[in-house]
């Protein structure tokens, strides 16, 4: 398929189209990576704080913490 870059609707349309890729994909690996969390207890985060240089340190619900960058 060819597209015309100097036609409004083809291009408009390309653009919808890959607007549109993109959301599946991100519902996709939302609904994919659901029940997945960061501690190892497999329960939520109670409390999150940034460190140094963009890395932010949680609290697990036992007592754990863990450190992501």
């Amino acid at each position: 398929m060819r597209v015309d870059w100097h036609s409004k609707k083809q291009v408009v349309g390309l653009l919808a189209a890959v607007c549109a890729v993109l959301l599946a994909a991100g519902l996709a690996t939302g609904w994919h990576n659901r029940h997945k969390t960061i501690c190892p207890n497999g329960q939520q985060p109670v409390k999150e704080r940034s460190v140094v240089l963009g890395q932010t340190e949680y609290r697990c619900p036992d007592g754990s913490t863990i450190t992501l960058s």
